[in-house]
């Protein structure tokens, strides 16, 4: 480029050529001379994906899964943005349960748990790294106190 405007430089084809096929070399030359431009890659830009979910699924998987409340980790509030839900649950049991909320916008396990993965910062379970002794002590003698009133009834 001179001056603002493309100048036609020769080039040896033969050197070109290295490790291009004859053929491709062709494709290009003949698209430069009828469009005036190199051909773009066209690789992955069809709209022919018979298996991509509709934006009305993705819309009910993440509101189905936001609609699970979980706690905050316990000190480190600032450092994570990571929810922790009860232990009892987990992707399986959240993607039944979508099931049978949605059976007109059913959607499979590996879509569900990749959109899970993907789109959210949850984990299952309690934080046990971010307690402290005083809330486990509590927490302990809550339990016991629920085994007593429910062996007592």
């Amino acid at each position: 480029m001179r001056d603002g405007k493309y100048e036609d430089v020769p080039v040896c084809r033969k050197a070109f050529i290295h490790g291009t096929t004859k053929r491709r070399i062709e494709h290009i030359v003949m698209s430069l001379k009828l469009e005036g431009q190199a051909p773009t890659d066209g690789r992955g830009k069809h709209k022919n994906r018979p298996h991509k979910l509709s934006e009305a699924k993705v819309a009910a998987v993440k509101n189905h899964i936001a609609s699970f409340k979980g706690r905050n980790a316990h000190y480190s509030l600032q450092k994570t943005s990571k929810i922790f839900l009860p232990e009892e649950l987990n992707v399986k049991k959240m993607h039944l349960m979508y099931m049978e909320k949605n059976p007109g916008l059913a959607v499979s396990y590996e879509s569900y748990r990749s959109n899970f993965v993907k789109n959210f910062n949850i984990s299952f379970g309690y934080p046990r790294i971010n307690t402290c002794s005083f809330c486990d002590e509590t927490k302990a003698k809550i339990s016991a106190l629920e085994a007593d009133l429910t062996k007592g009834l």
